[in-house]
């Protein structure tokens, strides 16, 4: 008998009844054996079986392999190791604990792994050569990348792991240090727990914890009360703090002894304000390692609440530090919530500092002139400014600085010191803070990159947008234009003003959708009330004669709704226009703004720049029917003839159609031309139009195969291939790959209806498969025909 492909013999036990998955294992027990060891999905039911029977040689080739297909497995099924190492046996723990891998998940295996254990600990197995214990006591195992992997072992039950855990781990929290000496008095009681006051990785306040939970009378009570284990900690670092406080007002402790006086219980708020000073203050800006210190300074004094933002902007010096390392850890990272807390603690903070100067355009003139040399604390800075403001009233703005294109952050770190402008980060994160109607007074007067990269990245209201953008003119809308990452509404608000400029610059550094680029080359107005074409800018064809056809496709692609002459010979000169959609289309424009005279022209062309040789890039069956427009009567019938071809290749049918004549070939083709179909319309797939046209005259194989494994497949479409679809392994393929449970249920009640419970007839339709020409029903039904020479 032919073995039986794994992910072919995974499907059939995930459509079995439960009934033949026990017979079918004892009757396919070689190719089962392959498919354990496999890493392809396998039913719970089966894994299940493989306990309740426990079946060594099966379940060790589940947990055994350790090839890139069983660490799949691992991310993919993560239940199956699970219910294996709740199993607690000792010749899985090692397996399952995977030393050798890493991923997301598997801290919770290898915590199953010894919580399984925990059930049995003084089993043999665990401490044989081999076994779990002895595998992670290996000084090989947890070094270099692999380090994290020994924690799991800190919560037990072997007191010889928790403490090799331990020592291999130096900069474990105090909390998870208590755990596991917790751990370690309920698995290897007093003595051993004594031996790890020892340990030079323990901190001295667990130490001292450790000591007195060992004298106590009973230690697992001590150990378990929360206030008594503070109350230990608290006498085992006592400090004189009275004589640390004089030390400190006589100037003769260190930044390092400040540090770790600030993290001892019960510090003093002199001395943790010191400490942060100190740290703050104790490196050079123009360092690599000053961003950082002033970044977790600050994080874990307002984290903390040992030094709000309020007292950061008060104390710290200079101005500048104070403010830029407000902003680094303000915008340190948007999807986290610690994002969320920083803007409720420092957003306040700091618009209540700016509040005194008002929407006073001096001030904010002082205020930037002031920013790069002063020397005094951010709130000082704003009294500075108020202050000055009469001097610098009537002045031009002191920085001509231009905007940039792309747009990009100020930056104020010395990796990049061309760039580095820590004024300007400090002066926009400021302003970003002020309201409205400041921002509104302000950025008409401030300098052009300023101004862009306020509007592009610290101004979210449609109003300020407005206001500035009419004050400054249609040029800063260009320059807001220049970002790859513009908000949503900013981008309507941008292509609301139906600029050729302005289209043709978010257009190139913009981030915009395939119909939203579309529409740009096509000149579709977006204002309200607008109806006559936006023209495409000269800036447009700049822009494209920079472009590189193989990472810009997605810009070049567009470009046959342009109808201008020389776009249209870059699209044709750099990419392959594939389908009749964005064939017909690109004709039809060009006759629609340049005339039929510059369609006769661009059929008549033989060079086109960047591409080689003298064939032309269209194809010859839309020469013909180009030709035949252009030999109408009159442009206003070709006109209509190019329109109505267009029409019936844009439609679903046409495009279903364009699919069945591509997709016949094999089933590459078929996958370029789902592809082409996508990218040169920016339309969904037409489905129904396909399954309408599968009803009619079924699709080709090739493209049947493809389309079932494509997301967004209807269920008609998919029950309708594992039907029709030909050859049998083809569409077992397809269906192993959607794996949609809508569809496996057609295919569980097909099954049913053939095989039902017979399971020589199951093992029969796996064993015919890999030859079989026919289609799924037609295998099942060979399948349960026995005869003599079967």
């Amino acid at each position: 008998m032919a073995p039986v492909e794994p992910h072919n013999l995974s499907l059939a036990f995930h459509l079995a009844p439960p009934a033949v998955v026990p017979a079918l294992v004892g009757r396919l027990r070689e190719d089962t054996r392959r498919l354990a060891g496999s890493g392809e999905p396998l039913p719970s039911r089966l894994v299940e079986l493989f306990v309740a029977a426990d079946d060594r040689e099966l379940l060790e080739a589940v947990a055994g392999s350790r090839s890139e297909r069983t660490f799949t497995l691992g991310r993919r099924q993560p239940r199956v190791f699970r219910r294996l190492a709740a199993a607690g046996d000792p010749r899985l723990g090692p397996l399952l604990y995977a030393p050798s891998l890493t991923y997301r998940g598997l801290d919770e295996i290898r915590a199953a792994v010894l919580a399984g254990a925990a059930r049995n600990p003084d089993a043999p197995g665990w401490r044989e050569p081999g076994g779990l214990v002895p595998t992670l006591l290996d000084p090989t195992f947890g070094s270099g990348m692999y380090a994290a992997s020994l924690r799991p072992a800190l919560a037990g039950p072997f007191p010889e792991l928790i403490r090799h855990a331990l020592a291999r781990s130096p900069y474990l929290g105090m909390a998870h240090q208590l755990s596991a000496c917790r751990a370690m008095l309920a698995f290897g009681g007093r003595e051993r727990l004594a031996e790890l006051a020892g340990l030079p990785e323990l901190r001295a306040e667990v130490a001292g914890v450790v000591r007195r939970a060992v004298d106590a009378r009973d230690a697992s009570a001590a150990l378990a009360d929360d206030a008594t284990v503070a109350a230990w900690i608290a006498e085992a670092s006592a400090t004189d703090w009275d004589a640390a406080l004089a030390g400190h007002r006589r100037g003769e402790l260190t930044v390092a002894e400040l540090l770790k006086l600030r993290d001892l219980t019960g510090c003093p708020e002199e001395l943790a304000t010191a400490a942060v000073r100190e740290r703050l203050l104790g490196h050079r800006w123009n360092t690599v390692k000053s961003i950082h210190e002033l970044r977790d300074a600050l994080e874990q004094g307002i984290e903390e609440g040992w030094c709000p933002a309020e007292r950061a902007l008060a104390e710290v010096r200079t101005a500048q530090w104070a403010v830029n390392g407000l902003f680094y850890q303000w915008t340190v990272d948007p999807y986290r919530a610690k994002y969320r807390r920083m803007t409720e603690r420092v957003g306040p903070a700091v618009a209540d500092l700016v509040a005194p100067l008002g929407a006073d355009v001096a001030a904010w003139r002082a205020l930037f002139t002031l920013l790069p040399r002063f020397t005094g604390s951010a709130t000082e800075l704003v009294a500075a400014a108020v202050d000055q403001a009469p001097e610098h009233r009537g002045e031009d703005w002191p920085s001509d600085l231009t905007a940039l294109f792309p747009a990009r952050w100020a930056e104020a770190s010395p990796l990049h010191p061309a760039r580095a402008t820590p004024d300007h980060v400090a002066f926009q994160f400021l302003l970003r803070h002020a309201t409205d109607d400041v921002q509104c007074a302000v950025l008409p007067h401030v300098d052009d990159r300023t101004a862009q990269q306020m509007l592009i990245y610290h101004v979210h209201a449609p109003k300020v947008w407005d206001h500035v953008t009419r004050e400054r003119g249609r040029q800063a809308l260009v320059a807001m234009a220049a970002s790859r990452g513009p908000e949503r509404d900013a981008t309507d608000f941008l292509l609301g003003h139906d600029d050729p400029d302005v289209n043709a610059t978010l257009y190139h550094h913009g981030w915009l959708s395939p119909a939203a680029r579309r529409a740009v080359m096509a000149g579709r107005p977006h204002g309200a009330g607008r109806t006559e074409r936006v023209p495409l800018s000269e800036m447009m064809v700049d822009h494209f004669s920079r472009l590189n056809a193989f990472w810009d496709r997605h810009h070049l692609g567009p470009l046959c709704e342009s109808g201008h002459p020389e776009l249209v010979r870059m699209l044709l000169g750099r990419l392959r226009v594939h389908t009749p959609t964005a064939q017909f289309r690109l004709l039809l424009r060009l006759w629609e703004r340049r005339g039929p005279e510059a369609v006769r022209d661009l059929l008549a062309e033989t060079t086109f720049p960047g591409r080689r040789g003298r064939t032309h890039p269209l194809p010859r069956k839309l020469h013909t029917l180009a030709q035949r427009a252009l030999a109408a009567g009159t442009p206003e019938a070709g006109l209509a003839l190019l329109r109505r071809l267009d029409e019936e290749a844009w439609s679903p049918a046409g495009r279903a159609a364009y699919l069945r004549a591509s997709g016949s070939r094999s089933e590459k083709r078929a996958r370029e031309a789902l592809e082409h179909l996508t990218e040169e319309t920016a339309l969904p797939v037409p489905w129904e139009a396909l399954l309408e046209a599968h009803r009619a005259d079924p699709l080709p194989d090739s493209l049947l195969a493809v389309l079932v494994e494509t997301s967004g497949c209807p269920l008609a479409l998919c029950v309708a291939a594992l039907h029709d679809l030909r050859p049998a392994p083809r569409a077992v393929t397809a269906l192993a790959t959607t794996r949609r449970p809508d569809v496996l249920r057609a295919a569980r009640a097909l099954t049913a209806r053939h095989l039902g419970n017979d399971v020589e007839a199951w093992a029969r339709a796996l064993t015919l498969l890999p030859e079989f020409d026919g289609t799924i029903p037609e295998l099942l039904t060979t399948a349960t025909v026995v005869d003599g020479s079967d």
